[in-house]
């Protein structure tokens, strides 16, 4: 028997998880804003969800920004989120920084490409937590 596969129009990118820890959210008022136990929801429940559909003998990760950029999502929270997905069985995180609708994601500083090739600060937090 064939699976039926149906995509859902909220997931249309890699970033949508991402996208509800940002800054942006933390004004919403609603389920999924303010505080960050909030903004993580969506990310963990769908999470869950995967783990649920395909068992624990698969591989779930998430590509998780470390932080975005300027009075956003930080490292602090970032580790947080690393925390609590570690605690529910997640298999990897692939690290990541910044977003598509950030200009300055097209920075050529050489601080920034530094910090992004191996974010090694953060990583050490993130292992600590994990």
């Amino acid at each position: 028997m064939a699976h039926k596969t149906t995509r859902c129009s909220s997931c249309k990118s890699t970033m949508r998880a991402n996208s509800r820890l940002r800054w942006s959210i933390k004004r919403r008022q609603n389920q999924w804003g303010c505080n960050l136990e909030n903004r993580m929801s969506f990310l963990l429940e769908t999470y869950t969800a995967i783990r649920t559909a395909v068992g624990k003998n698969f591989l779930v990760g998430v590509k998780l920004n470390s932080a975005d950029f300027q009075d956003s999502f930080d490292e602090s929270e970032s580790v947080q989120v690393v925390q609590k997905l570690s605690e529910m069985g997640i298999n990897f995180i692939e690290v990541s920084s910044g977003n598509y609708e950030s200009p300055q994601i097209l920075s050529t500083k050489d601080s920034t490409r530094k910090l992004e090739a191996f974010f090694i600060d953060y990583s050490e937090k993130a292992r600590a937590v994990s």
